[in-house]
């Protein structure tokens, strides 16, 4: 450490580069051989932050991949790769994971996603979440403390929940627990249990969940937030595992649950009430032309029986009762007796009937069964026409 006129002259050698003299911007204290923090800079840019606690090992936090100025649709946002941000004049903090920068600035937490490349942002905007209340996971993959990892810990989030179980709009709840074998804790030990704000995002299928009491490493704890990727069809979602493949517990032993698709939680699918009777007008082909018909489908859920009836210039071209299933948003009627041959009216087959529920409540089908009546076949296209549920 050379003087220069009673100045201290510090120096930065990287491993096989060449010294880079750097300047000592204190944040606290005023000599690094003593109780201080100090960002080192070169030609203006802060390199890394110096943290000496006075106890013999200095911590050299290096820049984030992240340094740097961004463009959006705003003013522009420059993040230092130390956690402090400027967006426009204002100044703030900023933690990130997965490519999500979340920016405290005053009271307000406002969330971006950036392209480190193209130096570009978006802010993430908060969209009403249309998933389930609650995910699970009970063969989740971690390991308590310095036990083997194993599949038998278990995850769970409840939104717009709090952790007391009363409605909370906007707020999660995260349970994560370790299994463990050491004779204490009947057996299990809780990893995470804090709760926290939320913003979904539907563009980018995103979660994040603010100022969660976790752990911030294997041995240390703080509030953190937790990314949370979800799937198309909102039923699934899993820790991003951009940055970590492991999350850690309040306890600072090790504990862990793993990051990633491997640790899944799902939700069942919501379940779909059938209206109780359906009317539709598919045509039937009559002598080469479409002509509507009158068809009418009841369900009764006690003996899973559906009735379907299809009715016609005064005739009836189908009557009959089956067996029908239910399955997320599909109803199949299941071995439907039709008449497959148009130049044959009197030899049937069976058929199954699928239906799919669409978002308005109406029964869609893309199938077209044979119908009878006056020793003539009539082919009757359900895709002509939606059954629609009777109020």
């Amino acid at each position: 450490m050379p003087t220069d006129g009673g100045n201290a002259r510090y120096y930065f050698i990287e491993y096989g580069g060449a010294p880079i003299e750097v300047a000592m911007e204190y944040v606290t204290g005023s000599n690094i051989g003593e109780s201080s923090s100090a960002f080192a800079s070169a030609n203006g840019e802060k390199l890394f932050k110096y943290d000496n606690n006075g106890d013999g090992n200095p911590v050299f936090t290096f820049r984030g991949s992240e340094y740097g100025t961004y463009t959006g649709s705003g003013n522009a946002l420059a993040l230092d790769g130390f956690g402090g941000l400027t967006l426009g004049q204002t100044t703030g903090k900023y933690t990130i994971s997965g490519g999500l920068v979340t920016a405290t600035i005053g009271s307000e937490t406002r969330i971006f996603v950036i392209n480190k490349e193209a130096k570009t942002y978006t802010e993430m905007t908060a969209d009403t979440w249309d998933g389930q209340p609650q995910y699970t996971k009970e063969d989740a993959v971690g390991a308590y403390a310095a036990e083997n990892q194993a599949s038998e810990s278990s995850m769970s989030i409840d939104f717009d929940k709090n952790f007391a179980g009363n409605d909370a709009p906007g707020t999660a709840s995260v349970r994560f627990k370790v299994k463990r074998h050491d004779g204490f804790g009947n057996g299990w030990s809780d990893l995470i249990a804090s709760s926290g704000s939320y913003i979904y995002n539907a563009a980018s299928k995103t979660i994040v969940i603010t100022n969660v009491y976790m752990g911030t490493s294997a041995t240390a704890s703080g509030r953190r937030n937790i990314v949370l990727k979800v799937s198309d069809d909102l039923l699934s979602m899993w820790i991003d595992d951009t940055d970590e493949d492991r999350v850690y517990g309040t306890g600072r032993d090790g504990s862990y649950l793993l990051t990633g698709t491997t640790n899944t939680l799902t939700a069942p699918a919501p379940a779909i009430e059938l209206a109780a009777k359906y009317t539709g007008k598919p045509n039937m082909s009559a002598f080469g032309n479409p002509s509507p018909t009158d068809a009418t489908l009841t369900f009764d859920p006690a003996t899973m029986k559906a009735h379907l009836t299809v009715n016609a210039m005064g005739a009836t071209l189908v009557d009959q009762e089956v067996t029908y299933t239910l399955e997320g948003n599909e109803v199949t009627l299941v071995d439907l007796t039709h008449y497959p041959n148009e130049i044959d009216p009197y030899t049937t087959a069976k058929v199954n009937l699928v239906f799919t529920i669409d978002d308005d409540g109406n029964l869609s089908s893309a199938q077209t069964i044979g119908g009878a009546a006056m020793g003539m076949q009539f082919p009757v296209d359900f895709s002509s026409d939606t059954m629609k549920p009777v109020q």
